[in-house]
């Protein structure tokens, strides 16, 4: 499980606030869903799996 967004000290001034992956993660489970991080060089990679509806 993800851990919840901090911002240290000296970041603090900076715009943004991140994706909040905790967030989303936790709305995917409740979902009965999945997610995968993967690396993208540079950057990241979510994926996300939902089951299908009905």
């Amino acid at each position: 499980m993800l851990q919840p967004f901090y911002r240290g000290t000296k970041d603090r001034g900076q715009p943004g606030t991140g994706l909040g992956l905790p967030v989303v993660e936790r709305a995917v489970r409740r979902h009965g869903g999945q997610m995968a991080l993967q690396d993208a060089e540079p950057g990241l990679r979510v994926t996300l799996r939902l089951p299908l509806a009905g």
